[in-house]
């Protein structure tokens, strides 16, 4: 597909699913590696209703690709909300900040990359998880999703999907 700023594209099925998930997200690389970013404002925006409906109180949003992890920090942090960010790059010290003040501190949002997240983590101080981009695997799907239905936990949970974008 071209763009006003150059091209994308995708050599094989598995690279389109990707590019193609990139874009659902919001953001999407070109072949320079450049983000191009798409109007998510609906997709932020649903997000946000459901952040207020919940009245305001601890989120984890699941998100698969760094660009949209960067994008959702920013969106948050204009609200004036408390948002931290866990990906791959990401210490493993500050790694456990981030979870100990989502667990037990002020910390109201927790935006994840489900690929580095998904396992040995408890996020109990939530009982929702929204998944504003999906993964293509399962088992890390299924894993992440754990993270809030774990011991401890004493409310009910609920996993809310967000689909669709504007392109």
């Amino acid at each position: 597909i071209e763009y006003a700023n150059g091209e994308i594209n995708a050599s094989n099925a598995a690279v389109k699913m990707g590019k193609l998930l990139q874009i659902a997200a919001g953001q999407v690389k070109d072949d320079m590696g450049n983000v191009m970013s798409l109007d998510s404002s609906p997709r932020d925006e649903r997000l946000w209703e459901i952040f207020e409906e919940g009245g305001k109180r601890k989120l984890v949003v699941f998100t698969a690709y760094r660009a949209s992890v960067k994008h959702l920090v920013d969106y948050f942090t204009k609200k004036k909300v408390k948002v931290a960010c866990i990906y791959g790059d990401v210490p493993q010290q500050t790694r456990a900040k981030h979870i100990q003040d989502f667990q037990n501190g002020d910390l109201q949002v927790l935006i994840l990359q489900p690929q580095s997240t998904s396992h040995g983590i408890t996020l109990t101080a939530s009982n929702v998880i929204v998944w504003y981009s999906l993964v293509p695997s399962g088992e890390t799907h299924m894993q992440a999703n754990g993270r809030i239905t774990r011991a401890g936990q004493t409310r009910k949970q609920y996993i809310i999907y967000l689909f669709g974008t504007q392109v």
